[in-house]
């Protein structure tokens, strides 16, 4: 029974370790870059096309559904349907601009999912083979643990997949 212990021990260990990697975020600052125009040139070519939401620094906020380009201490919120609909909000307004990416988040999720369904199955393995065999420690009988945990961790992974992709991975990008 104490190598089930230090099993247990082991997988719950595993898990509060990809636990720590669920909703995972990156927060990009001027002062980490060698000047303000590599800021802007970083937000202008990975962010400046997302659906993104601005926070103010009187913490208002309101979402950015087309395009916007940093240039020049300005954020240029374009319109793509109305070419001639540009907004212009000066940059020492803006406290914060995040957008999410889904698809990153797939990938923590389906971990995190995957070793709490492993957990899981493994014991209800245990569970399963000391009913069915009823004759002391399950040794004889691991497969039914190590199919336990395979089912479970396939059906957890796969729904923690989704809820990854649901939450997805934050990206800010800070102004003040």
């Amino acid at each position: 029974m104490n190598m089930y212990l230090g099993i247990k021990n082991t997988v719950l260990i595993l898990f509060l370790f990809l636990l720590s990697f669920e909703g995972c975020s990156t927060s990009y600052k001027i002062s980490n870059y060698s000047s303000k125009h590599e800021y802007y040139k970083n937000y202008n070519e990975f962010a400046s096309s997302r659906e993104m939401e601005v926070t103010l620094t009187n913490d208002s906020s309101f979402e950015i559904g087309d395009s916007s380009i940093l240039k020049d201490d300005s954020l240029f919120l374009i319109n793509k349907k109305l070419i001639t609909n540009i907004k212009i909000l000066p940059v020492p307004k803006i406290k914060e601009i995040s957008y999410k990416n889904r698809w990153l988040g797939i990938i923590p999720g389906a971990a995190v999912g995957f070793s709490a369904g492993a957990v899981v199955g493994f014991i209800g393995g245990v569970i399963l083979t000391a009913i069915t065999y009823n004759s002391g420690p399950p040794h004889p009988h691991l497969w039914d643990q190590h199919v336990g945990a395979l089912i479970g961790g396939g059906a957890f992974g796969f729904i923690g997949g989704i809820i990854g992709w649901i939450e997805g991975v934050n990206y800010t990008y800070n102004f003040n």
